[in-house]
């Protein structure tokens, strides 16, 4: 995966840019598979009601974690927004972008994977949180091959844009004579 983020930064941010517009709509049709499979082995019939009948602690604690990833995960990129935005045609393009990345992108994701997530207790018996759990149960090679290159595009996706893009800009302007985006993104840890 290493060599794969390394790849991406070598050829620079054009690169990264035509890699996150595909890789975003790749995993978003992968997501859609996932939830029709879903709903189909579930007779299109799946509740999404607690099984005990109850909310208690162990379900109120989840939701506040979920906050917190939530934060956590969107920090890293608020840090970093300038590093994408400067590259925008206007400020009516970043308004619109951001519009339909963050909170209808996220809106939209989120409802799919509790689809999905309240979808197994149908199908497996059990809520499994976990998509690479889900695909693994899946009975097709094809299935778990197209899985596995969708986590791997996603996790190159993330891994780019949230840890090393920053990096590399940080280390290409603290000595610009010497150090550019390139350099700054292979630059061991």
């Amino acid at each position: 995966m290493w060599a794969l983020q390394l790849l991406l930064l070598r050829n620079g941010m054009e690169t990264i840019r035509k890699f996150q517009d595909w890789a975003g709509p790749a995993v978003w049709g992968v997501m859609a598979l996932l939830v029709v499979y879903i709903l189909i082995n579930a007779g299109w019939n799946i509740s999404f009601d607690l099984p005990g009948g109850k909310a208690e602690w162990g379900v109120a604690h989840a939701f506040f974690a979920a906050i917190a990833l939530t934060v956590t995960y969107f920090s890293t990129l608020m840090l970093n927004f300038c590093d994408f935005s400067r590259f925008a045609p206007s400020r009516k393009a970043v308004r619109t972008a951001n519009l339909w990345g963050l909170p209808v992108n996220f809106i939209a994701f989120s409802v799919v994977s509790v689809v999905v997530t309240a979808g197994t207790f149908k199908v497996y018996g059990e809520h499994i949180y976990d998509p690479v759990e889900i695909v693994g149960r899946i009975d097709s090679i094809w299935a778990l091959l197209l899985g596995a290159v969708t986590f791997a595009v996603a996790t190159l996706g993330i891994n780019v844009v949230a840890n090393f893009v920053s990096p590399a800009y940080d280390l290409a302007n603290a000595w610009p004579s010497k150090i550019d985006f390139k350099r700054g993104g292979s630059s061991p840890p």
